[in-house]
């Protein structure tokens, strides 16, 4: 066995003591309030919740990758979270050339104790939680099984993510070294270490890639899971036979982008499989629906849409970042929703009928 084997695992027996003791000391009364870290999207009062946990990790919350499901189905809200870090100084964390290990897996375990409160919050609202994490987001969502199971969540989706990192790229996060997988599969490690300003991000990246979720999640019931990775990811590498057995087993629906790369989960066919799973009953398509149940004219408006429709149901009308800008009942028949208040631009109008179909047409907005 090789030195650096023989130093990765004293490092994980070390690291898996300090976060088990950590993650018994975080008291949930200490944690922020959720209103402190969530970031609304879009269809605020959906009954389906997704909360998107982005990749990195950054200095400060980047968002939008997530806002194509409430934009695709006005009964998604899309939410998002600041971790812990960002809660903090990122010159005390993110930027800390002297940020240890055990301190980067502290940070970790309270951002997974902030989600699960986030779970919690909407549990009580009795909405439909789905917990949707990409690339290091992905890691965190894996923690939260690890810590929490699944029981607490309709669906959970990582995306571009391991479940047991290669030892010799989280020896080389430890010491500011990234690596590349070459074909998604061969390890390639940098020559020399990044800058100081980078070593603080790469002992978060380290403090949750030390994880063998294949061990630890060995009795987790995941028949709401679906994990979709990409082949030819070279930021992280693709699932290898024993973490696609151990989803299989316990009764993950694997996603395989063949020949794909870290972002493909984001392609929009991707994205449609996934609203899939998390909707099954609602369809992604709108020219099927809109000749017999309703017409929504003109495309170019000035300030009026015209809605035909045989079923009463909502109108939601988004700005192309997802936002959501109207919101109308519309009652069996000929409707005349007044637009003239928007700015000119491009939305998405969505109807959602009583039987929970869903028809979404691309309007351009004029200037009045």
């Amino acid at each position: 066995m090789t030195t650096k084997i023989l130093s990765f695992l004293a490092f994980a027996f070390i690291s898996v003591l300090v976060s088990a003791q950590d993650q018994q000391l975080i008291n949930p009364n200490d944690l922020p309030d959720v209103a402190d870290y969530i970031i609304e999207r879009n269809n605020v009062g959906a009954d389906t919740v997704i909360i998107g946990l982005h990749g990195g990790p950054t200095s400060s919350p980047f968002s939008g990758n997530f806002d194509w499901f409430g934009i695709s189905n006005p009964g998604i809200s899309v939410v998002e979270m600041k971790k812990h870090h960002h809660m903090l100084d990122p010159n005390d964390v993110y930027f800390n050339k002297d940020l240890t290990i055990e301190d980067a897996i502290v940070h970790n375990d309270t951002t997974v104790a902030m989600v699960h409160k986030l779970v919690k919050h909407f549990n009580d609202q009795n909405k439909k939680v789905v917990l949707m994490g990409h690339s290091f987001g992905a890691f965190v969502v894996a923690e939260y099984m690890d810590d929490y199971g699944t029981d607490d969540l309709y669906k959970i989706i990582p995306m571009s993510a391991r479940l047991n990192m290669n030892p010799e790229v989280v020896e080389g996060f430890k010491n500011g070294i990234f690596a590349t997988f070459i074909n998604g599969i061969d390890v390639q490690m940098g020559s020399q270490p990044q800058p100081e300003d980078w070593w603080g991000r790469m002992k978060l990246m380290a403090g949750l890639g030390y994880n063998r979720y294949v061990d630890s999640l060995q009795n987790v019931n995941m028949s709401n899971v679906m994990y979709v990775y990409a082949t030819h990811d070279a930021a992280v590498g693709r699932l290898l036979p024993e973490e696609i057995e151990l989803l299989e087993n316990n009764g993950a629906r694997v996603e395989e982008i063949g020949g794909g790369s870290h972002q493909s989960a984001f392609d929009q066919i991707r994205l449609k499989n996934v609203l899939a799973f998390i909707r099954p009953q609602v369809s992604t398509g709108t020219d099927e629906f809109e000749a017999d149940q309703v017409k929504m004219y003109p495309t170019v408006i000035t300030n009026v849409l015209t809605i035909e429709s045989t079923l009463a149901g909502t109108i939601t009308i988004h700005d192309m970042s997802g936002k959501v800008q109207l919101v109308k009942e519309v009652e069996s028949g000929v409707n005349r929703i007044e637009v003239g208040a928007l700015q000119a631009g491009i939305y998405i109008a969505s109807y959602q009928g009583l039987d929970n179909e869903v028809i979404r047409k691309k309007i351009i907005k004029r200037s009045n």
